[in-house]
């Protein structure tokens, strides 16, 4: 290999590197401090780096953000995806692919509380109209990660008998999955605010709306409202 060439790959190595270092340290204090709360030149300091080098990265805050928020969610399906993607998940039923599939958001809350934190500040960040609508297709498209694993569950599992439901697959993805997420961010962000929430542990409510929502599926047609 050119020694041109081989520096080059190292370089391109070093800088990766660097920006995932970056990315990481601005997610870590995304979540202790939230957005507003943070500024790049705190980032700069948890990264171990000077203040101009972040700017060579990131020229701006906003999107240093957006490549945080996407980095963040890549990396999670990295991790989860690979569950919905083997021989025993392909030869389940409908029914029992959909219950993997919700098993994930119980997973996140379990491990994940941090990302769901940074999921929500961002959801909230965005009301702030600093991105137009156009420059989030590549984030809606990690947001709709699982449709397909979930849209095909939900159409096998309307063929083999284990699903019943007389909405389009699309409609039950959304509301099944906007109940789920919101669930999950609630209880990692505010689940033990009161006395009272401490009444049931977060893991186990998850798993009550989980089985819920699945025995609604799994049960006769419900109709339309």
């Amino acid at each position: 290999m050119p020694a041109q060439v081989l520096r080059t790959g190292i370089r391109a190595a070093a800088k990766k590197k660097r920006r995932n270092e970056i990315l990481s340290s601005a997610i870590r204090l995304f979540c202790r401090q939230g957005i507003e709360g943070t500024s790049m030149e705190a980032i700069s300091a948890e990264a171990g780096i000077g203040s101009a080098t972040i700017y060579r990265y990131f020229p701006t805050k906003a999107e240093l953000l957006k490549a945080a928020i996407l980095h963040s969610w890549s990396e999670k399906t990295k991790q989860y995806l690979p569950r919905l993607q083997t021989t025993a998940y392909a030869e389940a039923t409908g029914a029992a692919q959909l219950s993997t599939i919700l098993d994930l958001f119980c997973s996140l809350y379990a491990y994940d509380a941090d990302f769901l934190r940074f999921l929500q500040a961002f959801d909230h960040y965005l009301q702030s109209g600093t991105f137009p609508p156009e420059s989030l297709s590549e984030y809606e498209e990690l947001l709709l990660s699982l449709k397909e694993y979930a849209t095909a569950a939900l159409d096998k599992g309307r063929a083999d008998g284990s699903l019943h439901f007389n909405e389009s697959a699309d409609e039950i993805y959304f509301s099944v999955f906007h109940a789920m997420l919101s669930t999950t961010q609630k209880l990692a962000l505010q689940g033990d605010l009161l006395a009272m929430d401490s009444t049931v542990p977060g893991g186990h409510q998850l798993k009550i709306v989980k089985n819920l929502l699945l025995s609604g599926l799994q049960a006769a047609p419900i109709q339309s409202v």
